[in-house]
């Protein structure tokens, strides 16, 4: 817990600097929904509307990536992207705020819900994909008791409003590292 406050703390610091040079990291805000779904090889995405003075090197920069990686999940981008482009961002689990975060830290994160895809049990969303208890869950969805459906949000966590480590990232290179992930040459 304290190296999560001092993260923040640490993360807040850099934000108020880059906000006096003229560099807005300003990419979440606590206000925001993180919506949430699973790429066919595994991880885990979000859409990031690009907003107006938004680059995409500090937009990767925030979420832990290089460009590469992100021309790699959003390959409409290489030749041309404007604002109100929406960009797939795959979010690193360790991202994810599970447990309930003190009331200190509430204004500085943003909820993170998953959109339920057909085929989603309740047994893999809890064990396989987020790593939470089944009690945690139902305590966040109380709709859960009605089963699952397509589409519906159910509440996972929080995030951070102040950007993904770069260190946070176990796998590098795209989309279809994670597959290839097992053999690679040691």
């Amino acid at each position: 817990m304290i190296r999560l406050c001092c993260f923040v703390l640490g993360m807040l610091a850099a934000q108020a600097w880059a906000w006096g040079h003229g560099d807005s990291l300003h990419y979440l805000l606590p206000t925001d929904s993180v919506i949430t779904e699973v790429h066919p090889m595994g991880e885990l995405l979000m859409t990031h509307r690009l907003q107006p003075k938004q680059t995409l090197f500090s937009l990767a920069k925030f979420y832990g990536l290089n460009l590469q990686e992100l021309y790699a999940y959003n390959p409409q981008i290489s030749t041309h992207y404007e604002v109100g482009d929406e960009l797939r961002i795959p979010i690193p689990l360790r991202a994810v705020i599970r447990k309930t975060p003190p009331a200190q830290l509430a204004s500085e994160l943003a909820k993170v819900y998953y959109r339920v895809r057909r085929g989603d049990t309740v047994y893999g969303l809890c064990n396989r994909t987020f790593h939470l208890t089944l009690d945690t869950l139902q305590l966040r969805n109380p709709e859960l008791a009605a089963g699952l459906r397509p589409g519906q949000l159910l509440f996972i966590g929080w995030m951070s409003t102040t950007g993904i480590p770069e260190a946070w990232r176990e796998i590098r290179g795209g989309p279809y590292a994670r597959m290839n992930y097992p053999l690679r040459l040691e």
